[in-house]
């Protein structure tokens, strides 16, 4: 260097145009990587809301069927209970219209039917806390 001379930043500059480091402003982006921003966008924002309705529905379908599993179990349960009952109210209604149980339920005696009542329970296993 001269003694006169001294260092002058270039007059076209990177710095008054771009933004640099330093500068505050943003790089800024041609259009071919703003529409590709954009359409990642659009896709990441499109695939959220496929996977959450996806995702909702399947839920849905899988309570659906899981409720109707407990339904039919449920149905199967009260049906088999239903048919339980009867069968002990036949067999009772059955023991109780023997003669004998009449007779001894009509005069007051029941003890008279104790040894029938007996018998009865012995093939009647769910009634075994029954007695007259």
């Amino acid at each position: 260097m001269n003694d006169g001379q001294q260092l002058h930043a270039p007059a076209s500059g990177a710095r008054r145009r771009g933004g640099g480091p330093g500068t505050g402003r943003f790089f800024r982006l041609g259009l071919a990587p703003k529409i590709v921003v954009a359409i990642i966008f659009v896709s990441v924002i499109t695939g959220g809301i496929i996977g959450a309705t996806l995702t909702n529905t399947s839920r849905n379908e899988l309570r659906r069927n899981i409720l109707s599993g407990n339904l039919a179990h449920a149905d199967l349960a009260a049906q088999f209970a239903s048919n339980y009952i009867q069968a002990i109210q036949t067999s009772i209604r059955s023991f109780a219209s023997r003669p004998t149980v009449q007779v001894a339920m009509l005069t007051g005696r029941p003890e008279a039917a104790k040894g029938e009542l007996v018998k009865f329970l012995q093939t009647q296993p769910a009634l075994d806390s029954a007695n007259i």
